[in-house]
């Protein structure tokens, strides 16, 4: 995956010593931690989003 955009935010010291330490068990970087997260996150929430729509066109009346 081409990564050319960079993004940037602030988060609070908890969040960011939380995705350290799990970045550190991981032997990755922050941003490889975070940009995975995101992308599971991302795929969780496409897949619900999924079947939502599915079980709507499965209960609509004829």
């Amino acid at each position: 995956m081409s990564k050319n955009v960079q993004v940037c935010f602030t988060i609070s010291q908890e969040l960011n010593s939380s995705i350290l330490k799990i970045a550190s068990q991981e032997s990755r970087t922050l941003s490889q931690t975070v940009s995975l997260l995101l992308m599971k996150a991302i795929k969780e929430k496409t897949r619900k989003r999924g079947k939502k729509e599915s079980n709507i066109q499965h209960n609509t009346p004829n």
